[in-house]
């Protein structure tokens, strides 16, 4: 059902003619060459368009695949998902939960071995993990010495 039968509830009226037939009336002839042209072009700018539309969304993706057994810290909002990982400040602890394991690949998305006192559904987009690299992870808390850095004079 076309927009136009929603709407009203009738078909619509085709102001096209059926280009299989030929008219001898030269008027009509040159009506029907302008539409199939303008019908062209309108379908080649759609296409140009959903390209270029394409080639902006993918800038933004990146295409990554996981195996299972890889491990990958998990991007949670701290403030909703406190079931996970109890931490002492929310607001400037790290973006990143982890790390888990993989267990399972579903469709796009991946499901982790979380702890058994999660709350949470055990399935996540791939967009939320991000995969560990190195065997052992550690976070740095102390700052650099002051007299560390070298100057050149």
């Amino acid at each position: 059902m076309t927009h136009f039968e929603a709407l009203y509830g009738v078909k619509p009226r085709h102001m096209c003619l059926n280009t299989a037939s030929r008219s001898s009336v030269g008027s009509v002839e040159e009506f029907q060459v302008q539409r199939e042209a303008m019908n062209h072009l309108l379908k080649e700018s759609i296409l140009l368009a959903q390209n270029k539309y394409k080639q902006y969304a993918d800038t933004k993706r990146r295409a990554s695949t996981l195996a299972i057994g890889d491990w990958v810290f998990l991007k949670l909002q701290p403030y909703r998902q406190l079931s996970v990982e109890v931490r002492k400040y929310l607001k400037s602890s790290h973006k990143y939960f982890g790390p888990y394991q993989v267990l399972e690949r579903v469709s796009v998305a991946y499901k982790l071995d979380l702890r058994a006192g999660s709350k949470i559904h055990p399935v996540f987009h791939i967009s939320l993990l991000k995969k560990q690299v190195g065997s052992k992870y550690s976070v740095s808390t102390a700052l650099p010495r002051l007299g560390s850095f070298s100057s050149t004079q």
